[in-house]
């Protein structure tokens, strides 16, 4: 546990690429550990409801119908615009609004674009896992950069849509 706690909190920006791609299986393990526990409570409370509207998972045959489409604008450009949207920007301005890095607007900020990207993606029970996923997302862009949050959001996307899509 120590090793993980270690990988997970290790200062940012001297890591190497090897060390960056380990924290992101750690926060992606992390968030699969989450969806299930959520899962798990939300079929506790409603024995039978469909988990396909919590991670917003299209129907098989709506996937099918252009693969190619979904792939490009689930995949590439959702995940690469609401990186920009909900971590790179949100990011920038709480360092331009505080310099002295103090870190309590950086928090609120986290916490506030993370609620805002749960309701884009549907209802408030949104929030629970996709508000915390861009909880994840922002430790991943603070700790490696843009590029890992955006790599992180493209494999969540393409499991979810192409994989799970199947199992429901």
């Amino acid at each position: 546990m120590e090793k993980l706690l270690t990988a997970l909190y290790a200062p940012g920006g001297d890591l190497s690429f090897w060390q960056k791609f380990k924290n992101l299986l750690y926060i992606f393990a992390l968030n699969i550990i989450w969806i299930g526990m959520v899962f798990s409570f939300f079929s506790w409370l409603q024995p039978g409801a469909d988990v396909r509207t919590l991670l917003d998972v299209p129907p098989m045959e709506k996937v099918m119908f252009n693969p190619l489409a979904v792939f490009f604008w689930s995949c590439i450009f959702a995940p690469f615009w609401e990186e920009l949207v909900f971590r790179y920007f949100p990011a920038k301005l709480a360092k331009a609004i505080d310099p002295g890095n103090k870190h309590r607007f950086m928090i609120a900020m986290i916490f506030f674009s993370s609620i805002i990207f749960g309701l884009a993606h549907g209802s408030v029970a949104n929030i629970i896992v996709q508000g915390v996923g861009g909880m994840f997302l922002f430790w991943i862009y603070q700790k490696n950069g843009l590029f890992w949050a955006w790599v992180s959001h493209f494999l969540w996307n393409f499991m979810v849509i192409f994989i799970m899509s199947t199992m429901f």
